[in-house]
């Protein structure tokens, strides 16, 4: 097809389209004789006036190809004339518009592009042409001139609002109704939430994942203890909350993912793709944590754990199942002098961990790559239709992990020695408040706790409806993460309180590992002493927090899932979801090896901390600073009808970003090499680490680049430049109907 292709003439019950014709014509454009180009032919629509809802294929006729298929669309306008002659002559009781003009905008300069809105330029009064009430469908794909005029006869008779087209059956009121009904759509072909619920819920789970059960407990303990717990509540409040609330209004307000929501300034578009790179940098590696999750509780279910025990081939070591082994204790550093079966079993056996990387990684092991595939396997089925299914399955994740929770807490309070765990974890070392570095683990807790600044945030919320009440969710969302934090923390300690008393020693720090050895090192030693059934806790834990990982996972590979849908409307999104499901996997095999970890450490630390600090304070910038936190607040006020407080003002345009430059500031001055263990990387592997770091933080430059050279080059420079900084004509609302009225809004209150 070319220049544009009639798919639909669709009447309605009050308008009748006898006959759509469409030329083109105009300044760029001499005439032509439709007749001599049978290559590229225009479809003719005819309805029956007897039968209005049927369309039947009248003739063919065809029109040269004109456009170069490089020119930008974005945002052209077709001219309509609407010609009455072939209505009345057909006797239609009617009056349609004679010889009127009506602009259409187009939504996009793609394939495929619909004419959004129809303005009547005689009546004054906008046309929606939402379904069913679809008009034109316009093909861009071939060329033809940019702003083309185009006739069309007899067209004016099925537009729904057309005064003199317009039956007095329907009124004003039921017109008020639609509108209101079409508002409520988030944009044509985009995906909603089935219920408000189900946003709430994804976002607990996404929210609420490995990091609040065994990075949270750990963090704290090193960190002050019970007054680790003031900074981070300070922090929540100065820089988790409003940067949460920020995301999902800029969100919900723009329909758009991550990247695209840069729209509101092209300049800083980078910042939208570094976080789509850093949160696929740790979605590689979130699956492997998962997949070890996976691999710990099917070996649950063997009649004897198989970590309680030692094995000969491990050299020295003391069954985990075993009670007081005091003796074992070191006097003068308090650890102990052999390792456990617990933890030689998840580095020996699990891990197959080498010493060095010197000599290569090794060979995958394939029971963690099974563990990989199912995991991935899982994540792509709860994503194939997607907010759409993975909102059905927000009900299971997000509820279920706190019913086992609540049972894992409730038996470990009353274990032996559990107080002395949760004495140790909320003892205050009130010296540590003082130190910058507690503020800065703070700072990262609330930043990977809340999974804010990683894209995921503006993405769910993309999908609400555009008067959901997100104030609401994102102070729910909030508490109950912070909540799950000190819960968990205090079941954790409970349990490796008992671990401390089972071994003989009042001290619960000999018995902590950080990281994911909290979870598959310390935990699990202290389920092996458990006097009753030790299997049954074991496989409730593991599948918590395997449960908590698919959360968290079906919320990031969404938010890499929304950039491509957005970009490529055309590509069916199963098709998108299993692509994107067999890289990560393909990516994740190289932490299967026995050096895997290695990789991990290095990766997490250049691919994920230190840029999403940079791009957070890039996103602040934005949101903030040049977008301003008017313009935000307007935006609020058009969406939900109020302006946040003077408290989110003053955070967002101060606080906030200050704080987060300061926090940065400190983390570059703070910079040491990377380790793992107490190995120290070659040169060339810390060389890769900051590639990766390069190529998250270097997209700034590059899209802002790709920006400048975008803008119409009949401009200076200087201007070219300041409308980098300058929302795009589309930036708003995706809905036309609600785009026309924001547009309107913005006109009166600038």
């Amino acid at each position: 097809m070319t220049v544009i292709d009639i798919v639909k003439a669709a009447s309605n019950s009050y308008g009748t389209c006898v006959k759509s014709e469409i030329m083109a014509s105009g300044a760029n454009n001499p005439a032509f004789d439709a007749d001599t180009d049978p290559a590229h032919p225009i479809q003719i629509i005819h309805v029956n006036p007897a039968t209005p809802h049927i369309n039947q294929m009248h003739e063919s006729k065809s029109v040269p190809s004109m456009r170069d298929p490089t020119q930008d669309l974005t945002g052209s306008t077709v001219t309509l004339t609407h010609d009455k002659s072939e209505s009345l002559e057909q006797g239609l009781d009617m009056h349609p518009i004679s010889n009127t003009i009506s602009t259409a905008t187009l939504t996009n300069g793609d394939y495929g592009s619909r004419i959004i809105l129809v303005e009547d330029k005689l009546a004054g009064i906008p046309i929606e042409s939402a379904p069913p009430y679809d008009t034109l469908d316009v093909n861009l794909n071939e060329k033809t001139p940019r702003g083309g005029i185009y006739t069309v006869t007899n067209y004016a008779a099925n537009i729904r609002r057309n005064i003199d087209a317009a039956p007095p059956s329907l009124s004003e009121k039921d017109l008020e109704k639609k509108d209101v009904d079409e508002e409520d759509e988030t944009s044509t072909g985009r995906d909603t939430w089935g219920k408000e619920i189900e946003f709430l819920l994804s976002c607990i789970a996404m929210s609420v994942g490995l990091g609040n059960v065994w990075r949270f407990p750990f963090i704290a303990l090193d960190n002050g203890g019970g007054a680790f717990v003031i900074p981070y509540i300070i922090v929540l409040i100065i820089i988790g909350k409003p940067i949460y609330y920020m995301e999902m209004l800029i969100g919900q307000f723009s329909s758009r993912g991550s990247a695209k929501v840069y729209d509101m300034c092209p300049a800083f578009r980078g910042g939208g793709v570094g976080q789509v790179f850093a949160i696929t940098v740790v979605t590689t590696y979130y699956t492997f944590l998962m997949a070890l999750t996976l691999k710990y509780m099917i070996d649950s279910f063997s009649a004897e754990l198989p970590w309680s025990v030692c094995r000969p081939e491990w050299g020295p070591c003391v069954d985990s199942s075993v009670g007081n082994i005091s003796t074992l204790i070191d006097e003068s550093t308090g650890r102990l002098m052999v390792k456990t079966s617990a933890e030689l079993y998840f580095t020996r056996e699990v891990l197959k961990e080498k010493d060095t990387i010197h000599d290569g990684l090794g060979i995958p092991n394939y029971r963690l790559v099974i563990c990989l595939f199912i995991s991935w396997s899982i994540v792509a089925g709860l994503l194939i239709k997607g907010v759409k299914s993975s909102g059905k399955a927000s009900y299971f994740l997000a509820i279920f992990p706190y019913v086992v929770l609540g049972i894992l807490f409730t038996r470990a309070v009353t274990l032996p020695g559990a107080m002395k765990g949760l004495e140790y974890f909320f003892r205050p070392q009130w010296d540590k408040l003082f130190e910058p570095k507690v503020w800065y683990n703070a700072v990262t807790q609330v930043f990977f706790s809340l999974s804010v600044c990683f894209g995921n945030v503006i993405m769910y919320s993309s999908y609400n409806k555009f008067r959901h009440n997100v104030s609401r969710d994102a102070a729910i969302i909030t508490s109950i993460d912070t909540f799950t934090s000190l819960l968990a923390g205090s079941t954790v300690f409970g349990i490796l309180g008992h671990l401390a008393y089972k071994v003989g020693t009042d001290d619960v720090g000999i018995v902590v590992k950080g990281g994911p050895g909290l979870a598959f090192i310390s935990y699990p030693d202290a389920i092996a002493k458990f006097d009753w059934f030790p299997q049954g806790f074991s496989v409730l834990f593991f599948f918590m927090l395997y449960t908590l990982g698919i959360g968290s996972n079906v919320a990031m590979t969404s938010c890499i899932m929304t950039i491509f849908k957005d970009k490529f409307k055309h590509i069916a999104h199963w098709k998108i979801t299993m692509s994107i499901a067999v890289v990560m996997f393909s990516i994740a095999i190289v932490y299967t090896t026995p050096g895997g970890q290695f990789v991990l450490e290095l990766v997490d630390h250049h691919g994920a901390t230190f840029v999403v600090f940079f791009l957070a304070i890039i996103e602040l910038m934005t949101f903030c600073w040049i977008y301003g936190v008017k313009r935000l607040c307007d935006d609020v006020y058009f969406m939900l009808g109020y302006r946040p407080n003077v408290i989110w003002r003053m955070c967002w345009k101060f606080i906030t970003p200050i704080v987060m430059i300061v926090i940065f500031i400190y983390s570059l001055i703070s910079l040491k090499p990377v380790t793992y263990n107490g190995y120290v990387y070659k040169d060339s592997h810390y060389a890769i680490g900051w590639c990766i770091t390069a190529l998250g933080i270097s997209q700034v430059p590059i899209w802002a680049t790709v920006s400048f050279l975008r803008q119409p080059k009949a401009e200076n420079s200087i201007k070219r430049f300041l409308n980098t900084f300058r929302p795009l004509p589309n930036w708003g609302p995706t809905n036309p109907v609600l785009l026309r009225k924001y547009k309107e809004y913005i006109t009166t209150i600038d």
